[in-house]
């Protein structure tokens, strides 16, 4: 649930008001995932960035705190960093926020600088730890006792089909003879 709370940061040894989301809207969370993204891919793709633009973002979207000097700065990436650096904000919002909202923005940023690069963030252990985890789900998932029935059904019903019957009976088939007479020229 998106609710607004209030409290205080430092700034330059200042505390001052502010309001703040818990979390955000889909629309909001577009807007928040393209600000990074298009932030730190311009020509290049600038990683080292992505961590202060991320919580950047936070301060710009989910804060009432006026950005619009930092916005228009004509060093904009060293202002944001030394605000970040000069105040706790971020921290207070990421503190409060619905208990997964900033992983959910995480994932939903890196998975759109994947989208746009092609550079995947995770690693491939990371990636066969997933798969792993999936089979191992589906694994589980699995009624043993519904798969003995069927099979106990299947068996009572094969009248006599074996794995040596099926093998004669290939042997015996036009699509074998077919096969060995034209070996046999």
């Amino acid at each position: 649930m998106d609710s607004i709370m209030k409290s205080t940061y430092f700034i330059d040894g200042q505390e001052k008001d502010f309001k703040f989301r818990t979390s955000l809207t889909a629309s909001k969370i577009c807007e928040f995932v393209n600000f990074v993204a298009e932030s730190i891919i311009l020509d290049s793709y600038y990683s080292h960035l992505k961590n202060i633009v991320f919580d950047y973002a936070i301060v710009k979207f989910m804060t009432d705190v006026d950005t619009t000097e930092i916005d228009e700065s004509e060093n904009e990436i060293d202002v944001i960093e030394s605000f970040l650096d000069s105040t706790d904000i971020v921290k207070t919002v990421k503190d409060n926020c619905v208990n997964g909202f900033i992983e959910k923005l995480e994932s939903a940023v890196n998975d759109n600088i994947e989208y746009r690069t092609g550079v995947h963030t995770y690693s491939i252990e990371k990636s066969l730890e997933k798969l792993t985890q999936k089979i191992i789900g589906q694994v589980e998932s699995v009624d043993i006792d519904e798969i003995m029935s069927f099979a106990k059904a299947f068996s009572e019903n094969a009248n006599g089909i074996t794995s040596d019957s099926i093998v004669e009976s290939y042997i015996n088939s036009d699509d074998y003879k077919e096969i060995h007479s034209d070996n046999k020229e």
